[in-house]
C-alpha cells in the first residue's frame, strides 16, 4: 500500500492511524528535501522496525538497498534476510568475526575518543555499513526508538517519568551521539541521513500525546502502524532488540575481554589507547 496523498483520509481512521501515515509523508518530505530521488540509496538495516520502515520509505522514491551487518548466526542477520525479501529490496550483508569485530572496534575507539564499550558496540555495524559502501552516504534510523518509545527502560514507567528520560535521551542522540557518528562518517569522507531526526518529524513526535508514543502495550505503536499501513504487517509484529544485540558484536566483545583476562572496558580503553586489537 502506497502512502496516501497529504490531505487524504478516511472516517474510520484512528488517531495512530493518522500519525503513523503523517510519520511517514514528513519521512518521504525529508528524503525528496535531501535530494534524494534518482540517487542509489543505502540502509543500514537490521530488518527490524525502524529500518524497515524506513527501507520502504526510501524505495518509494529511488532505487534503495540495505546493509546488514552480523555474526552469521545472528538475529539482525536471519531478520535482515526475511526483510529484505519481503520488501524486494537488495540486501548487502557483512558477516561478521571476532577478528572484524575487534579491528572495527578499536578504529571506532580511534576515530571518536570514546571509551565507553555501549557505544562501541552500538556503533559498529553503522561503522562497518559506512565503510563498506560506495555512495557518499547512508540513511540510517537512529531517533526512532528515543520518539516513538522504542526503548526497553521505558516500559512500566509513569508519563511524567518517561517524558523525562525520552527528552534525556532525544538530548544525547542530537548531541554527544550525533558528535560520534559524525565523526565515524567523516572519516570515511561520507554522510549519516537521519530522517528521523529531522526538524519536522521531532516536532510532530514531541507534540504527540504521550500516551501515543509511550510502549503501554507494545514498544513504538506508530511505528508498528506505519509499517502495517504500507503492507508489512509481518514486520510489524517483530521484537525489538538493541543494534549491539542483534548484530552479536556485544556477545563477541564480551567474550574477547575475558579470554584476554580484562573486562569489556578494560579492554575498549586499551583500543583507544591504541593496544592491539
Amino acid at each position: 500500500m502506497a502512502p496516501m496523498p497529504e490531505g487524504e483520509s478516511r472516517m474510520e481512521d484512528s488517531p495512530i492511524q493518522d500519525s503513523a501515515r503523517r510519520l511517514v509523508l514528513l519521512l518521504l518530505d525529508d528524503l525528496r528535501r535531501r535530494e534524494l530521488e534518482g540517487k542509489r540509496i543505502p540502509v543500514s538495516f537490521s530488518g527490524g522496525l525502524d529500518s524497515s520502515l524506513l527501507a520502504k520509505v526510501c524505495s518509494e522514491i529511488s532505487e534503495t538497498y540495505c546493509i546488514v551487518s552480523g555474526t552469521e548466526e545472528s538475529t539482525d542477520i536471519k531478520n535482515a534476510r526475511i526483510s529484505a525479501e519481503n520488501l524486494g529490496i537488495e540486501l548487502k550483508e557483512i558477516i561478521l568475526d571476532e577478528a572484524v569485530i575487534l579491528k572495527g572496534a578499536k578504529e571506532v575507539c580511534g576515530i571518536t575518543g570514546s571509551i565507553d564499550p555501549l557505544t562501541v558496540s552500538f556503533e559498529l555495524p553503522t561503522y562497518l555499513a559506512l565503510r563498506s559502501i560506495g555512495e557518499d552516504f547512508i540513511v540510517t534510523g537512529q531517533g526512532a526508538d528515543e520518539l516513538f518509545g522504542g526503548y526497553a527502560k521505558y516500559e512500566g514507567l509513569k508519563a511524567d517519568e518517561f517524558s523525562k528520560l525520552r527528552k534525556e535521551d532525544l538530548d544525547k542522540v542530537l548531541g554527544p551521539v550525533d558528535v560520534i557518528e559524525s565523526s565515524m562518517a567523516s572519516s570515511w569522507n561520507k554522510s549519516i541521513a537521519k530522517p528521523f531526526l529531522c526538524n519536522r518529524v521531532v516536532s510532530f513526535a514531541m507534540a504527540l500525546p504521550l500516551d501515543a508514543v509511550m510502549p503501554l502495550t507494545v514498544r513504538k505503536p506508530i511505528i508498528r502502524e506505519a509499517l502495517r499501513e504500507l503492507g508489512l504487517n509481518e514486520t510489524a509484529k517483530l521484537p525489538k532488540k538493541a543494534a549491539q544485540y542483534g548484530s552479536g558484536v556485544s556477545a563477541i566483545l564480551k567474550k574477547a575481554a575475558k579470554d584476554r583476562g580484562q573486562s569489556l572496558g578494560e579492554m575498549i580503553e586499551g583500543f583507544a589507547k591504541g593496544e592491539k586489537a
